[in-house]
């Protein structure tokens, strides 16, 4: 699938990195973990967000992410779910066994946990927000290389953790930059470098094995 360009306006730090391509699935961990998307229009349906944020086609929509869930609860209609400022949204395929059968959406044993389904609850309206956003199996192997080219802001503390445990990955970098200015891996080591900030936008370049970028 591809990820259409969006426009961001954040003023948060932006590292990139770049990486042989067989190395992404390592960074799935904060698609996994969890990213956000700020500054966007809220009050719209689960889809509309999902297409207009996550630049996911209607066709990925419809045939990938079988499972969704708003705010903790599984959701039947993509199209009568509303994502409200600070809306917490995971997007899986089908998950296995009974239990994936049951969270399905809109499959034919969802009646299975009608009291858990979301529900709206009143009027929405709608205005700038963040929503953080979860993805998993499928979805995430499909849409992720994408949005990490594109570039997802994850948190600071987050960042920090995944870089002191992923020290050898780090190092088989081709380049890394933050704010456009090329930087030595031994400088992601420092444990206070992203201490203050409440989000850094992550993206991340591959490049095949033979080529030193593209």
């Amino acid at each position: 699938m591809i990820v259409e360009k969006r426009e961001s306006a954040d003023v948060s730090p932006h590292l990139k990195l770049e990486l042989e391509a067989g190395h992404i699935s390592a960074l799935f961990w904060f698609l996994q973990s969890g990213f956000v998307v700020t500054g966007v229009e809220v009050g719209c349906s689960v889809r509309t967000f999902i297409a207009a944020q996550l630049g996911m086609s209607q066709e990925f929509i419809h045939d990938c992410i079988s499972t969704t869930f708003l705010d903790g609860k599984p959701v039947d209609d993509l199209d009568a779910a509303v994502v409200r400022d600070g809306s917490r949204l995971a997007l899986s395929s089908a998950l296995p066994g009974l239990v994936g059968a049951t969270m399905r959406s809109g499959g034919v044993l969802a009646s299975l946990r009608s009291s858990i389904t979301y529900k709206e609850t009143g009027i929405c309206t709608g205005g700038s927000g963040t929503i953080h956003v979860k993805l998993f199996n499928m979805v995430m192997e499909e849409a992720g290389p994408d949005l990490l080219r594109t570039g997802i802001l994850v948190s600071g503390s987050d960042l920090e953790t995944f870089l002191q445990k992923n020290t050898e990955l780090i190092e088989t970098c081709r380049n890394i930059s933050l704010d456009n200015q090329s930087i030595d891996f031994r400088s992601l080591a420092n444990p206070q470098l992203f201490a203050d900030r409440a989000f850094v936008r992550l993206s991340v370049k591959t490049v095949s094995h033979s080529n030193k970028g593209s």
